[in-house]
């Protein structure tokens, strides 16, 4: 089953964060020594514009109920900013 993710994006500094890593995203060789050789063929192959948009977090616990195509909404000042999935 499809879940929901809310990503919180309250303080202006997350809210930079998400603009720079998920929005405008940055490119995949600033994180490929970070990922496996085929989360790194993933990316590469699915990718458009050579960038990678992505989030994540220091406190493990925050992702390890999150599932591969649950739905991420990104809550900013009282209200949904974004949806990815």
């Amino acid at each position: 089953m499809t879940g929901i993710v809310i990503l919180p994006a309250g303080r202006d500094d997350a809210f930079e964060d998400y603009k720079r890593f998920v929005r405008d995203g940055h490119p995949i060789e600033d994180i490929e020594d970070f990922l496996s050789d085929d989360e790194l063929e993933l990316f590469r192959t699915t990718s458009e514009d050579d960038l990678v948009h992505v989030w994540g977090t220091s406190v493990d616990s925050t992702w390890r109920n999150v599932e591969r195509n649950d739905i991420a909404l990104v809550y900013h000042d009282g209200g949904v900013v974004a949806r990815g999935q």
